[in-house]
C-alpha cells in the first residue's frame, strides 16, 4: 500500500517536473497580454502573440541580455541597481542598448520600431552606424529598404496605448491596421478594393478581447 501511495507521489512529482513553466521564456497567444518582472527589477509588458526570453540563468555581471519577438513595453531598471550593468534587447536585426528607460520595442513582420518615453538608448542595426535616440523620437527600421530612420514624435506614450488596451491611429492606413490585426490577433484582412488599403484613419477605439 505505501509503494504504491509513492510511487505515484514521485510520479506527480516527474509530470509536475516535465510541465514546470520556463522561467527564461515567456509567450502570449493571440489577443493576449502578459505582465513580467525580470531578476534585476525590469518591468515589461508582453503583447499579443509575442515572445521574450534570455538564455541560460540571469546575468549577475556583463551585460543584462533578452530577446524579443513581436512587441514589447519596457521599463528598465536603472544600471545603478544591477553594478552598471548594460541592458540589452536584441530584436533582430536591432540591437537595443540602454542603462535605465522606457520603451516601446516592435519587431514584426519585416520591421521594427523603437518609440523612446524617457532615458537614452543606442540602437545597431546591421552595418550602419550606432544611431542614439533621444526621448520623444522614433527609430524605425524596414526590412526592404535595409536601413533606419529616425524621426520626432509628439505623443510617444501613444505607441504604447495598447498597455491600457486602447487603439490609436494618426492618419494610419488601412493596411498598417490590418497588419496589426493580424500581428495581435491572427485575423487576416482582404481588400477587394486595393485603393481602400490605402485610406487613412484616425482616432482612438478599446482594444479589448
Amino acid at each position: 500500500h505505501w509503494w504504491k501511495i509513492a510511487a505515484t507521489v514521485a510520479l506527480l512529482l516527474a509530470v509536475g517536473w516535465w510541465f514546470r513553466p520556463d522561467s527564461n521564456h515567456y509567450e502570449t497567444a493571440y489577443g493576449e497580454l502578459q505582465q513580467i518582472e525580470l531578476p534585476d527589477g525590469t518591468k515589461v509588458d508582453l503583447r499579443a502573440n509575442s515572445a521574450l526570453w534570455w538564455d541560460g540563468d540571469w546575468a549577475e555581471q556583463g551585460t543584462r541580455e533578452v530577446f524579443l519577438k513581436g512587441e514589447a513595453y519596457f521599463q528598465v531598471t536603472s544600471a545603478s541597481s544591477q553594478n552598471g550593468m548594460a541592458f540589452v534587447v536584441h530584436a533582430a536585426p536591432l540591437d537595443v542598448r540602454v542603462l535605465g528607460t522606457s520603451f516601446n520595442l516592435v519587431n514584426r513582420t519585416d520591421n521594427a520600431a523603437l518609440t523612446l518615453v524617457e532615458g537614452k538608448v543606442a540602437i545597431e542595426a546591421g552595418q550602419q552606424q550606432k544611431t542614439i535616440v533621444q526621448p520623444h523620437q522614433q527609430y524605425t527600421w524596414h526590412e526592404n529598404a535595409q536601413n533606419g530612420q529616425l524621426q520626432d514624435v509628439v505623443s510617444p506614450e501613444r505607441y504604447a496605448s495598447w498597455r491600457q488596451s486602447v487603439w490609436h491611429f494618426e492618419q494610419t492606413p488601412l493596411r498598417d491596421i490590418a497588419q496589426q490585426l493580424q500581428d495581435n490577433y491572427g485575423k487576416t484582412v482582404i481588400f477587394q478594393d486595393t485603393q481602400l488599403a490605402e485610406k487613412t484613419l484616425s482616432g482612438s477605439a478599446p482594444a479589448k478581447t
